[in-house]
C-alpha cells in the first residue's frame, strides 16, 4: 500500500514531521510513505508543481494530511481535494489520531497560507528554517 503524507513545506525536516511519520508507520505499518518533504527536488524540475504532486497521488491508495496551527494549507488543501475527486480515501491525522474526510474542504490562500508558515516558524523555540523556504516570499 502506498500512502500520500501532505504536510505543510515549514514542517520539512522538523521533528514535527518525524512526528508525524512514525505516526503514520503505527497506523499503516505495512505501508510504502510517499512524504512530499522528500520530493521536492522533483517539482522544481517540473514546470507546474501541484501536477508533479497530483500525479503522485494517483498512484497512491490513500492519502493522509496534516494542519498547520489548525489550518490547511493552501497546497494541502489543493492535493486532498484532488485525492478526494478521484476517490482515493483520505484522512486528517491530528494528535496522532486519524479522521476519514469524504468532502471536499476549504484551505487558505497561498497568501494566507504564508503568513501561517511565518506564524508557525515564530511559535517554534530554537528551530531553524530549511532549505525548502526559498520559495517563501520574504526570501
Amino acid at each position: 500500500m502506498r500512502l500520500y503524507y501532505a504536510h505543510a513545506i515549514c514542517i520539512y525536516g522538523t521533528a514535527v514531521e518525524a512526528k508525524e511519520v512514525d505516526a503514520l508507520g503505527r497506523c499503516f505499518p505495512s505501508c510504502v510513505i510517499v512524504n512530499t518533504g522528500l520530493l521536492q527536488a522533483g517539482a522544481d524540475k517540473n514546470g507546474d508543481k501541484m501536477q508533479y504532486f497530483f500525479h503522485l497521488i494517483d498512484d497512491c491508495d490513500v492519502l493522509v494530511f496534516s494542519r498547520l496551527l489548525d489550518k490547511v494549507t493552501a497546497g494541502v488543501g489543493l492535493e486532498a481535494n484532488h485525492a478526494i475527486d478521484k476517490r482515493i480515501p483520505v484522512y486528517e491525522l491530528a494528535n496522532e489520531r486519524l479522521t476519514r474526510v469524504v468532502r471536499p474542504m476549504s484551505f487558505l490562500s497561498k497568501e494566507e497560507t504564508l503568513n501561517q508558515y511565518d506564524a508557525w516558524w515564530r511559535g517554534q523555540a530554537n528551530a531553524k528554517p530549511i532549505s525548502v523556504l526559498k520559495w517563501h516570499k520574504r526570501v
